[in-house]
């Protein structure tokens, strides 16, 4: 039996969601759809 024992930093955190949240409205006009015009998959 092994362990993985990870350690992310908040810093890292907050870049990782600052370049998803840029690239999001890239997404949205590749695909033709946006985030409000989904249905909500998760309620």
């Amino acid at each position: 039996m092994g362990y993985l024992a990870v350690h992310i930093s908040p810093r890292s955190v907050l870049k990782e969601l600052d370049a998803l949240y840029d690239v999001t409205n890239e997404c949205e006009r590749f695909a033709g759809t946006t985030v409000r015009s989904l249905p909500l998959l998760f309620t």
